[in-house]
């Protein structure tokens, strides 16, 4: 523990001379405050600018997804509605012909399966 004090004075005052202070000055605590406060300021206004700048990254993101979110809602609907008006013609189809197809065995693609099972439920009912 000595030696861990004696080095810790020793970096104490070479950071004194550094700034050009009297070492004497950082024996006490509050001389020793008064020495870092200066450094103490700077680097709180620093990680105030870099959160900041954080901050508003974050936003950004948050818009962006909110935006593709939006896009990808919308794909998935247009794509629901392809299919059904795709299913409406078969049907159509095979009354007028002699093939029977059974629509509701037809498995196409569903683009909502990316999405959650609250969030596909939503689709589906936005769709019909």
């Amino acid at each position: 523990a000595v030696k861990q004090e004696e080095a810790f004075q020793e970096q104490l005052e070479a950071f004194c001379q550094s700034l050009g202070e009297d070492p004497a000055a950082s024996q006490s605590p509050e001389g020793a405050l008064r020495l870092v406060a200066p450094l103490l300021e700077e680097i709180a206004h620093h990680a105030w600018l870099q959160c900041e700048a954080d901050k508003a990254r974050v936003l950004e993101l948050e818009a962006r997804e909110k935006q593709t979110s939006q896009r990808l809602i919308a794909a998935s609907s247009r794509a629901l509605q392809e299919i059904t008006r795709l299913k409406d013609q078969i049907r159509k189809a095979s009354q007028q012909t002699a093939v029977v197809v059974d629509v509701d065995d037809l498995s196409l693609f569903d683009p909502t399966n990316s999405f959650d099972p609250e969030m596909q439920e939503l689709i589906r009912k936005t769709v019909q």
